[in-house]
């Protein structure tokens, strides 16, 4: 997880910045459909940052695998992509 430590702030670093532009764009009357436009460009970078999270998960459980029961690995798994057992 340290080497993806980097390119995750990075990640969190634009992604606060952009909310910081929304933030003022609401307070400066902008229009709703410029609001949405930039809502769905943050959600688009949050959904980024997710996917470095889930790819880093699955490696992880994946390399940890021959460790633990099968039952437990999948647990792991389904945790990951959020689906119930």
């Amino acid at each position: 997880m340290e080497e993806l430590q980097p390119q995750l702030l990075n990640r969190l670093d634009s992604v606060q910045g952009h909310l910081a532009g929304v933030r003022r764009m609401v307070t400066s009357g902008a229009s709703p459909s410029e609001l949405i436009q930039q809502v769905r460009a943050l959600r688009g970078a949050l959904y980024r940052v997710e996917e470095l999270l889930v790819r880093e998960g699955l490696r992880t459980c994946l390399q940890q695998a021959p460790q633990k029961p099968r039952q437990q690995t999948l647990e792991s798994l389904m945790s990951l992509l959020h689906v119930k057992t």
